[in-house]
């Protein structure tokens, strides 16, 4: 999911799959060097990347409020510049083999936005795949886990969920039938 240019606006219910062998980012937040800056809300997401990918890539003036989500990576789960802007993270779990965010980022920034919520966690995810040939992306004991937080507080045009991440366990199916490849049975 890439915002810039000044997107304004609610996602919710996303599910990010990146490729085996290429891609960069699941959420690449970032503006132009003039207004309008961009500024949006995200909830119920699953964001999984591979070893190169960083879960989110936040750049220069962006604002964005991260609600109920789940970013599983092969490297950092936050690649946080110093003039990213406003953004708050909130009952996300993270679980990323880079950690949260490396020295090389605005680490600090990163590790304030993730402490702002009680409700943020570093876990082993428990996503499992109901294919098995992709990464996981449905919800797991890990993610139950999780205390969410309801996003229609943040923004009425948002629904109420009481879970995190974009598949609240094997019987919440919204996502069969419309995309190909999330499981044997969908193309």
């Amino acid at each position: 999911i890439d915002t810039d240019l000044g997107y304004s606006g609610n996602i919710q219910y996303a599910i990010v799959l990146q490729r085996t062998n290429g891609g960069d980012n699941g959420n690449e937040a970032s503006s132009a060097g003039e207004a309008p800056f961009s500024s949006f809300n995200m909830a119920n997401f699953t964001i999984v990347t591979n070893a190169s990918g960083n879960g989110l890539r936040l750049n220069s003036n962006t604002a964005q409020n991260l609600i109920n989500g789940v970013i599983v990576s092969g490297a950092e789960c936050i690649r946080w510049q110093s003039s990213a802007g406003n953004v708050q993270l909130n009952s996300i779990l993270f679980d990323c083999t880079g950690g949260l965010a490396t020295a090389a980022d605005d680490a600090a920034a990163a590790t304030a936005a993730f402490n702002a919520n009680a409700n943020n966690t570093q876990a082993t995810s428990s996503l499992t795949s109901p294919g098995g040939a992709l990464p996981g992306f449905v919800n797991g004991s890990a993610e139950d886990g999780v205390t969410a937080q309801d996003p229609a507080a943040i923004d009425a045009s948002l629904e109420t969920t009481d879970y995190v991440g974009a598949v609240d366990g094997a019987s919440d199916t919204w996502w069969q039938g419309w995309t190909c490849g999330l499981d044997a049975t969908s193309c």
